[in-house]
């Protein structure tokens, strides 16, 4: 018994997508790397400071200038804060306009604290909201 043949419509289709799945992919590719070449050695935190722009740490690295910030949003878990070696904290960058970006950090006490974290925004002037999120 057969299988139900595939046209040749359908065949044309998958030929001319293929190429360009693969350069759209080469092209995230080199976009991550150039990203994380001019960003390199800002890789341990949620974000970091580049002149007058914070850069939030997604998979890309988004620059947004400091004067469209609203506030920022550090939302983490007091307890796991105290209690464990590691936490997880949401970061969430509101700009003036209602546009929202969001960043997720594995953070370990050894390193900074929220706390921390806070105090970078505020010496920058950004308006911080810490979230106890339970």
């Amino acid at each position: 018994m057969r299988g139900v043949p595939i046209g040749d419509g359908v065949t044309a289709i998958f030929m001319l997508l293929n190429p360009i799945i693969f350069i759209l992919v080469i092209v995230l590719i080199v976009r991550m790397g150039a990203a994380r070449w001019k960003y390199k050695g800002h890789w341990s935190g949620p974000f970091f400071f580049d002149g007058e722009e914070l850069v939030v740490n997604t998979g890309i690295p988004v620059p947004i200038p400091m004067e469209e910030i609203d506030h920022v949003e550090l939302r983490y878990n007091q307890r796991e804060v105290e209690r464990h070696t590691a936490y997880s904290m949401w970061v969430r960058v509101v700009r003036r306009d209602g546009r929202v970006k969001r960043a997720v950090y594995q953070g370990s006490r050894m390193a900074q604290l929220p706390r921390d974290w806070q105090a970078m925004l505020e010496e920058k002037g950004i308006r911080v909201v810490m979230t106890d999120g339970q």
